[in-house]
């Protein structure tokens, strides 16, 4: 597999394999959790119980792209509801030859809504996704 390849293979499963709501699987792992391990812990909750919120999405890319070896992050802010306004949020930004690009999991699922994906928000410059995102 190239590494694009491989990096929307890990953001397919997390979409097709993956929901949202209570991450109960990260609660087995507290004593971690307290240790300063959130990401860690977050991130194997939602591959192993295959639920969770916007941060157990975004640490979950964000510590597979890691594996293979990309500069992967989370970043906290807020993001444009579909309502109107904006909400708390947790996402991932790449660096890629000096460019930062948007990988946001989470919402690219619950756009889906176990329908086809279409990668609104995968590998988009902040430009291409304006008014998307709000960095704290």
């Amino acid at each position: 597999m190239t590494t694009y390849e491989k990096v929307k293979a890990c953001y397919d499963y997390l979409i097709d394999y993956c929901s949202y709501g209570s991450n109960e699987t990260m609660y087995d792992y507290m004593d971690f959790y307290f240790s300063g391990y959130y990401s860690e812990v977050s991130a194997y909750g939602m591959l192993k119980g295959k639920i969770g919120v916007c941060s157990d999405y975004s640490n979950a890319f964000a510590m597979l792209m890691q594996a293979i070896g990309l500069d992967c992050y989370t970043v906290d802010g807020q993001t444009a509801k579909a309502g109107g306004g904006y909400t708390g949020h947790t996402w991932c930004e790449m660096n890629i030859n000096g460019t930062i690009y948007v990988f946001d999991p989470q919402v690219e699922d619950n756009i889906a809504k176990g329908g086809e994906v279409y990668y609104y928000r995968f590998g988009k410059k902040y430009e291409e996704v304006p008014t998307k995102y709000i960095k704290e």
